[in-house]
């Protein structure tokens, strides 16, 4: 609200620090808020302790960030963060050329409110637009959007007058819609430890929750990388 109309005399004040929400870091770094984020820090001493705190640490935020710090130290507490055991992981095996179909097969199978993730922003447009023409109603998210179209989209999907949401990883952090029955990874994250983050928006507040994925043959050895790494141990491997 603060950026809609600044205070005047804000650089006067005794600001010696920063402490930054980690969601804040993730979404600058997919270009989300990044020009908010450069408008507050101009407001700034040169001088100042910034302080970033994350469950995790992709590259693109380690990167951000170095443009906003000088000499950062870095403190590693514990190992990467894991699933929520409450969430049922499924992957299911399918050919890229099929996967819309598959999308509306699971749509329709499924009750309750879904969020699918896509990797790019065009690629979520172009979900958004095949969910449409067939008569689901849907919202789009990603960082392309003005911060209206973004708020008005989240508060319709809170809402329940959309109820699927088609987004980009820009919604997997910050986002707390707490009846998100569904995951479905349309395309697998880029970066691994945006699973965690895209299927932490289901089974919220002790609910249970299923994440779905679509892999495609292509995808077959990342998403071994993810059942590793993650210890994903409750997925339907039969079906991959």
């Amino acid at each position: 609200r603060w950026l809609q109309n600044p205070a005047p005399g804000l650089e006067w004040l005794q600001v010696e620090g920063l402490l930054a929400d980690p969601d804040v870091w993730a979404l600058a770094a997919q270009g989300a808020v990044k020009t908010q984020l450069d408008v507050i820090l101009k407001y700034l001493p040169r001088k100042r302790q910034t302080l970033l705190f994350s469950a995790t640490l992709p590259k693109k935020v380690q990167q951000l960030a170095t443009q906003y710090t000088f000499q950062p130290k870095t403190m590693n507490v514990g190992r990467s963060s894991l699933p929520v055991q409450a969430i049922k992981q499924t992957a299911i095996k399918v050919n890229a050329k099929d996967k819309e179909e598959s999308l509306l097969d699971q749509l329709i199978a499924r009750q309750g409110s879904v969020i699918v993730f896509a990797k790019t922003k065009r690629r979520a447009q172009n979900l958004f637009r095949h969910l449409e023409s067939y008569g689901h109603k849907v919202e789009l998210l990603h960082g392309g959007r003005t911060q209206g179209q973004r708020n008005k989209a989240i508060q319709r999907f809170r809402d329940g007058q959309a109820r699927i949401l088609c987004a980009t990883d820009v919604a997997a952090r910050g986002i707390d819609v707490p009846h998100v029955e569904h995951v479905i990874n349309f395309d697998l994250p880029m970066v691994d430890d945006d699973y965690v983050h895209r299927i932490g928006r289901t089974a919220r507040n002790g609910a249970s929750g299923e994440a779905v994925s679509f892999v495609t043959p292509a995808d077959h050895r990342l998403w071994q990388t993810l059942v590793r790494k993650f210890q994903i141990t409750n997925n339907d491997s039969g079906r991959v």
